[in-house]
């Protein structure tokens, strides 16, 4: 945005502190629309995410953005934009048990 002298834009862009929004960054496309992020990340080099199911459902229906970092905290990361599509492999790790005591 700040390329494009887009400053404005640019200071409304936050990091949301909120753990079910299902995404992490409130931003703009350069024509002021709404634009939501989630970012997901890598200290190395491995091509995997894990991203909870909220988290997903927002990218699938909810037009969130998915970007992966590979190499956070590094002077050289690399960004991408991931497009799910039909060809992308999901595979569940975790479920959720309600217990309850007497």
């Amino acid at each position: 945005m700040i390329e494009n002298n887009k400053n404005d834009l640019a200071a409304k862009v936050k990091i949301l502190d909120i753990d079910d929004a299902g995404y992490d960054v409130d931003s703009f496309y350069l024509n002021g629309d709404s634009n939501k992020i989630e970012v997901k990340g890598t200290y190395g080099t491995q091509n995997k995410i894990y991203i909870s199911s909220n988290e997903l459902n927002a990218v699938i229906n909810d037009d969130v953005l998915l970007y992966f970092v590979k190499k956070v905290n590094t002077e050289e990361p690399e960004i991408f934009h991931v497009e799910l599509n039909t060809d992308t492999e999901y595979n569940p790790i975790a479920y959720e048990i309600r217990l309850e005591y007497k």
